[in-house]
């Protein structure tokens, strides 16, 4: 077995690297959990201090 190498086409494009658009776009995604989980604490705080026996259900 003869082992050619592989040669690319003359039409084949360049590889493109990811784009600052989307670099933003994640972190904005990230952003987004980090106050979404921010606001569920809040919210489990609000209900520990209001509803002391809420949480003693799971026990």
């Amino acid at each position: 077995m003869s082992r050619a190498p592989h040669y690319f086409p003359d039409d084949t494009p360049d590889p493109v690297a990811e784009s600052w658009d989307s670099i933003t776009e994640l972190l904005q995604l990230v952003r987004a959990w980090i106050a979404f989980s921010v606001v569920c604490a809040v919210l489990a705080v609000a209900i520990a201090f209001s509803f002391p026996t809420f949480f003693t259900l799971f026990r």
